[in-house]
């Protein structure tokens, strides 16, 4: 099956992999970090803001194929300090307020790559 390499406007230039892939009517994205399209971290010290950030990354993917927030049927969020949850949810909630909301794990890990990020997060979308 053939893939299709998904690069939003204004997503960050990558090395050696894809912002996201489509394979077939499913779209699978990288793990998403809370920078904005300069490289700037988003909100330091605040999970629900860099959360609400990566989520709005996740919904450029899904629009790019034609699809949107609804389409967005998995995540997998990465936090580095579970303490850090309740922010996640709020954010996730939020955001989710008016569609059905994905299927989500959230998985402590020891580190994400800089310390001032306080998730990441991958997901995978449905094309509309």
């Amino acid at each position: 099956m053939p893939k299709q390499q998904i690069r939003p406007e204004g997503s960050l230039p990558t090395s050696g992999y894809s912002t996201a892939i489509r394979v077939g009517s499913l779209v699978f994205t990288s793990g998403l970090i809370p920078v904005d399209p300069a490289g700037e971290v988003v909100a330091p010290g605040n999970i629900e803001e860099q959360a609400l950030a990566i989520f709005r990354q996740i919904e450029a993917c899904a629009a790019s194929v034609g699809s949107t927030r609804a389409d967005i049927v998995k995540l997998t969020a990465f936090l580095p300090k579970m303490t850090e949850y309740d922010g996640y949810k709020r954010a996730r909630a939020a955001f989710f307020a008016d569609v059905i909301p994905p299927a989500s794990t959230a998985v402590e890990i020891k580190g994400l790559l800089r310390p001032e990020w306080l998730v990441e997060i991958e997901a995978v979308i449905a094309v509309a």
